[in-house]
């Protein structure tokens, strides 16, 4: 539709700035991310004859949004070992083996945040879904038991003991120093999860430190003489421009822990600017510390910093799956399938659903 009304190049000046309006029109708002309509028609007309004197104009204001916004990196340098069109064969990589137990994911999960912590990485994501697909219960809901293990540990590193206040009678009455925010989706998961942590709380019936404290989008607002560790919970797409600013705002050695981040809705085909905003400054900045799927036939695992280990349901092995490969990147998809389906040509079968990897996810699911 585009192209042909661009085949009238005698339109008259109100309806070509009409039409210069139309690529915008039929693209979505994508993220919250709106830009202002004289930003818009200068962007659409810098590339038309008669409107040369507008070109360049777009990709200054963009630079100078980067820069009022406090990115040192600049948007488009997402972290290497990112990168899609990296190759995905790395020799020497060591294997991330699949945990025993939910408890022990959870465990392994908070181990390797520690570790990507000591090595000087502040900016960690945790991806843990064990549903197979199963929608019974929503994202949120699941990442719940890992969030109070990483806000246990978190809680604990940023908690200055000299700092709980006592009574005239020497019993704890409060705390004043530094703290973990944990931060939800909403006002009543995070009212919710305050009650049942009993968050800021003293006393042995708190489940985590009194540096804990939760906090919802869009109205956490940051308290730098204390806020020293952030837990960002389940950021969806519609929570991606309120991220973005709170992260922008932080020092470089805030630690920050993204945990089953959906800030792009993978549903919509071309996210356009705001979509890569999102994936260069936000989500590619983080290193990928664990990552845990499981999938109808098997399992991907990450533990920083080994590689992405695929793993395949096998009746033959004790433990009821088996190692296909380790790769040094995030697999798409449809290399996970071109992996599966080598290992199936070579072992001469189709392997079916097997117990000991069903049973593994089971205890997932009850938790």
């Amino acid at each position: 539709m585009v192209r042909f009304l661009a085949g009238f190049g005698g339109t008259s000046p109100p309806l070509a700035l009409l039409l210069s309006y139309l690529p915008f029109l039929l693209s979505p708002q994508v993220d919250g991310f709106s830009t202002p309509p004289q930003q818009l028609w200068c962007a659409t007309h810098s590339w038309t004859r008669s409107n040369r004197a507008c070109a360049g104009k777009r990709p200054k204001l963009l630079v100078a949004q980067a820069e009022s916004e406090g990115s040192k990196e600049g948007w488009w340098k997402p972290r290497p070992e990112w990168r899609d069109d990296d190759p995905i064969d790395v020799p020497g990589l060591a294997a991330s083996e699949l945990p025993d137990s939910f408890d022990d994911a959870l465990n392994i999960a908070v181990e390797s945040a520690q570790q990507a912590f000591a090595a000087g990485r502040n900016r960690v994501r945790i991806d843990f879904d064990t549903t197979a697909g199963d929608l019974t219960y929503t994202t949120l809901k699941n990442s719940i038991p890992l969030a109070l293990a990483l806000a246990q540990y978190l809680g604990q590193e940023v908690m200055e003991e000299e700092k709980v206040v006592t009574d005239a009678e020497g019993k704890k009455a409060g705390y004043e120093g530094k703290q973990l925010v944990v931060v939800f989706p909403d006002t009543g998961s995070a009212v919710w999860v305050e009650q049942d942590w009993r968050a800021g709380k003293l006393g042995s019936s708190a489940k985590v430190p009194p540096s804990v404290r939760c906090a919802a989008f869009p109205n956490e607002m940051v308290d730098s003489a204390r806020d020293s560790a952030f837990l960002i919970v389940c950021p969806r797409a519609s929570e991606a421009p309120a991220t973005y600013e709170l992260l922008t705002s932080l020092p470089a050695d805030a630690k920050v822990v993204l945990l089953n981040p959906e800030l792009i809705n993978a549903e919509v085909v071309g996210f356009g600017m705001a979509g890569r905003r999102i994936r260069d400054e936000v989500e590619n900045k983080f290193e990928r510390a664990y990552y845990l799927k499981t999938l109808s036939w098997g399992a991907l695992t990450r533990r920083w910093p080994g590689g992405y280990s695929i793993w395949m349901e096998d009746e033959g092995e004790e433990e009821g799956y088996r190692l296909l490969k380790t790769v040094g990147r995030f697999p798409s998809l449809d290399e996970m399938e071109d992996i599966r389906d080598a290992a199936d040509m070579e072992g001469g079968e189709n392997r079916g659903v097997l117990s000991g990897l069903a049973r593994f996810i089971d205890s997932f699911k009850r938790m």
